[in-house]
Protein backbone atom coordinates (compact mmCIF):
# COMPACT_ATOMS: atom_id res chain seq x y z
CA UNK A 1 0.00 0.00 0.00
CA UNK A 2 3.02 2.05 0.63
CA UNK A 3 4.01 1.86 -2.61
CA UNK A 4 0.83 3.11 -4.53
CA UNK A 5 0.75 5.96 -1.79
CA UNK A 6 -0.72 5.47 1.58
CA UNK A 7 0.74 7.65 3.86
CA UNK A 8 0.09 4.89 6.80
CA UNK A 9 -0.43 1.24 6.43
CA UNK A 10 -1.75 -0.61 9.71
CA UNK A 11 -1.52 -4.18 10.07
CA UNK A 12 -5.03 -4.78 12.39
CA UNK A 13 -3.39 -7.67 13.97
CA UNK A 14 -1.08 -5.25 15.90
CA UNK A 15 -2.49 -1.89 15.96
CA UNK A 16 -6.06 -0.99 16.82
CA UNK A 17 -6.12 2.11 14.75
CA UNK A 18 -9.37 3.26 16.48
CA UNK A 19 -7.56 3.78 19.72
CA UNK A 20 -4.37 5.73 18.76
CA UNK A 21 -6.20 9.13 18.81
CA UNK A 22 -5.61 10.08 15.15
CA UNK A 23 -7.83 11.01 12.16
CA UNK A 24 -7.40 9.29 8.76
CA UNK A 25 -9.14 11.02 5.82
CA UNK A 26 -9.17 7.66 3.98
CA UNK A 27 -9.79 4.21 5.32
CA UNK A 28 -9.28 1.58 2.56
CA UNK A 29 -10.09 -1.53 4.89
CA UNK A 30 -9.23 -4.89 3.45
CA UNK A 31 -10.69 -7.37 6.41
CA UNK A 32 -13.80 -6.10 7.61
CA UNK A 33 -13.31 -7.30 11.32
CA UNK A 34 -13.80 -4.09 12.97
CA UNK A 35 -17.41 -2.45 14.39
CA UNK A 36 -18.41 0.64 12.07
CA UNK A 37 -18.58 2.83 14.35
CA UNK A 38 -14.86 2.74 15.33
CA UNK A 39 -14.08 2.35 11.95
CA UNK A 40 -16.50 5.71 11.44
CA UNK A 41 -14.61 7.39 14.59
CA UNK A 42 -11.60 7.37 13.30
CA UNK A 43 -12.27 9.59 10.41
CA UNK A 44 -11.82 13.24 9.86
CA UNK A 45 -15.51 14.97 9.53
CA UNK A 46 -14.65 14.46 5.74
CA UNK A 47 -13.20 11.16 5.81
CA UNK A 48 -14.14 8.61 3.01
CA UNK A 49 -13.90 4.31 4.50
CA UNK A 50 -14.49 2.00 1.97
CA UNK A 51 -14.07 -2.20 2.33
CA UNK A 52 -13.13 -4.48 -0.13
CA UNK A 53 -13.08 -7.50 1.87
CA UNK A 54 -14.70 -9.29 4.89
CA UNK A 55 -17.49 -11.40 5.84
CA UNK A 56 -21.41 -11.10 3.91
CA UNK A 57 -22.92 -9.77 6.99
CA UNK A 58 -20.32 -7.16 7.59
CA UNK A 59 -20.11 -5.63 4.03
CA UNK A 60 -24.12 -5.69 4.33
CA UNK A 61 -23.85 -3.40 7.17
CA UNK A 62 -21.27 -0.63 5.78
CA UNK A 63 -23.60 -0.88 2.94
CA UNK A 64 -26.71 -0.59 4.91
CA UNK A 65 -25.19 2.16 7.59
CA UNK A 66 -22.90 3.74 5.14
CA UNK A 67 -25.41 5.24 3.41
CA UNK A 68 -27.11 5.97 6.34
CA UNK A 69 -24.53 7.74 8.11
CA UNK A 70 -23.45 9.39 4.60
CA UNK A 71 -26.95 11.12 4.41
CA UNK A 72 -26.35 12.52 8.22
CA UNK A 73 -23.02 13.28 8.28
CA UNK A 74 -19.65 14.83 5.58
CA UNK A 75 -18.22 11.08 5.66
CA UNK A 76 -19.03 8.44 3.23
CA UNK A 77 -19.00 4.57 4.40
CA UNK A 78 -19.20 2.15 1.01
CA UNK A 79 -18.19 -1.02 -0.14
CA UNK A 80 -16.16 -1.18 -3.04
CA UNK A 81 -18.11 -1.38 -5.84
CA UNK A 82 -20.41 1.02 -4.37
CA UNK A 83 -20.74 4.59 -4.37
CA UNK A 84 -18.41 6.76 -3.49
CA UNK A 85 -14.88 5.57 -4.41
CA UNK A 86 -13.38 8.85 -4.58
CA UNK A 87 -9.71 8.56 -4.87
CA UNK A 88 -9.42 5.17 -5.28
CA UNK A 89 -8.90 4.92 -8.90
CA UNK A 90 -5.01 4.83 -8.28
CA UNK A 91 -5.77 1.66 -7.25
CA UNK A 92 -7.35 0.58 -10.35
CA UNK A 93 -4.34 2.07 -12.38
CA UNK A 94 -1.92 0.51 -10.31
CA UNK A 95 -3.48 -3.30 -10.64
CA UNK A 96 -3.85 -3.01 -14.68
CA UNK A 97 0.05 -1.47 -14.99
CA UNK A 98 1.00 -4.72 -12.53
CA UNK A 99 2.24 -2.50 -9.92
CA UNK A 100 -0.37 -3.61 -7.53
CA UNK A 101 -1.29 -7.71 -7.02
CA UNK A 102 -4.64 -9.34 -6.09
CA UNK A 103 -3.95 -11.50 -3.12
CA UNK A 104 -5.93 -15.06 -4.02
CA UNK A 105 -7.14 -17.41 -1.37
CA UNK A 106 -8.24 -20.16 -3.53
CA UNK A 107 -10.74 -21.57 -5.59
CA UNK A 108 -13.73 -23.02 -4.61
CA UNK A 109 -16.61 -24.94 -6.94
CA UNK A 110 -19.82 -23.73 -7.32
CA UNK A 111 -21.05 -26.73 -4.47
CA UNK A 112 -18.13 -24.96 -2.19
CA UNK A 113 -19.77 -22.03 -1.99
CA UNK A 114 -21.16 -22.48 1.58
CA UNK A 115 -17.40 -23.62 2.73
CA UNK A 116 -16.10 -20.48 0.94
CA UNK A 117 -18.67 -18.03 2.89
CA UNK A 118 -17.98 -19.93 6.02
CA UNK A 119 -14.27 -19.70 5.74
CA UNK A 120 -14.63 -15.29 4.77
CA UNK A 121 -17.13 -15.50 7.96
CA UNK A 122 -14.54 -17.10 10.36
CA UNK A 123 -11.58 -14.36 9.02
CA UNK A 124 -9.52 -17.29 7.55
CA UNK A 125 -9.43 -16.06 3.80
CA UNK A 126 -5.90 -14.96 3.26
CA UNK A 127 -6.96 -12.97 -0.12
CA UNK A 128 -9.83 -13.06 -2.06
CA UNK A 129 -12.21 -16.55 -2.82
CA UNK A 130 -12.86 -17.26 -6.33
CA UNK A 131 -15.63 -19.48 -7.22
CA UNK A 132 -15.18 -20.98 -10.14
CA UNK A 133 -18.67 -22.15 -12.30
CA UNK A 134 -18.81 -24.08 -15.43
CA UNK A 135 -21.32 -24.49 -17.90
Amino acid sequence: MLSVGADVVIDYTREDFAKNGQRYDRILDVAGRRPIFDDQRSLTETGSYVIVGGAPRRLAEVALLGAWLSRHRKQSLSVMGGKPNQGLDFLVEEFEAGKLLAAFDGKYKLDEVPAAIQRIGDGKALGKVVVTVST
